[in-house]
């Protein structure tokens, strides 16, 4: 869990407070599961794999809407043959 703690100008000691997160004016210290979560959090951006999301996204979309027109173009036969 994350703390709020005051370094010592003097000395460089790190000293604990009883401050909450919100009112903290020192360091904010995080626990090793807090701190991996931070760095999993901030991986940095794969653009290949947004590439490849976005293109599976933009192909349905088209898929979609070629597969709906040759229907639409079918039942317009249908009814007018």
């Amino acid at each position: 869990m994350a703390s709020c703690a005051v370094v010592d100008p003097r000395t460089g000691a790190i000293t604990m407070t009883a401050t909450p997160l919100a009112k903290c004016t020192g360091v904010v210290l995080l626990s090793r599961s807090d701190y991996q979560v931070q760095q999993a959090l901030s991986a940095p951006f794969d653009y290949s794999a947004a590439a490849g999301m976005w293109s599976l996204a933009f192909g349905s979309v088209l898929g979609l809407y070629l597969v709906s027109h040759t229907a639409g173009m079918l039942l317009g036969l249908i009814r007018r043959g």
